[in-house]
């Protein structure tokens, strides 16, 4: 926990740190793992499908050219991580009919 310079409201460091290895184990063993099945896309594949999918950043003006870019997802941290799977698992259902269990969901 820590007090943010400029707000001086309290920052919660466990929500703010990069994604944990929970996470990572979850979306590349459950997610991309089902999503690389469905679709026929090698895990490195879909993981980029994904990406350019769900976290392109704005363009960036330099000299009047515009450029976009992917972030990584090392770059999230753990709430940004969790908003960026729950939005795989709402277009996987929608635009694929797929179902992706939610961590630690038993599907019998």
């Amino acid at each position: 926990m820590r007090i943010c310079p400029t707000c001086k409201q309290i920052i919660h460091d466990k929500f703010t740190t990069n994604r944990t290895s929970p996470q990572n184990r979850y979306y590349w063993g459950v997610v991309i793992s089902i999503l690389s099945e469905h679709t026929g896309f090698k895990s490195e594949e879909m993981h980029e499908v994904l990406k350019y999918k769900f976290l392109r950043r704005e363009s960036i003006t330099k000299n009047e050219k515009h450029f976009e870019r992917l972030a990584s997802t090392i770059e999230l941290n753990t709430i940004e991580f969790i908003k960026y799977i729950s939005d795989i698992v709402i277009w996987a259902s929608l635009e694929l009919s797929l179902q992706i269990p939610e961590p630690n969901e038993i599907i019998s």
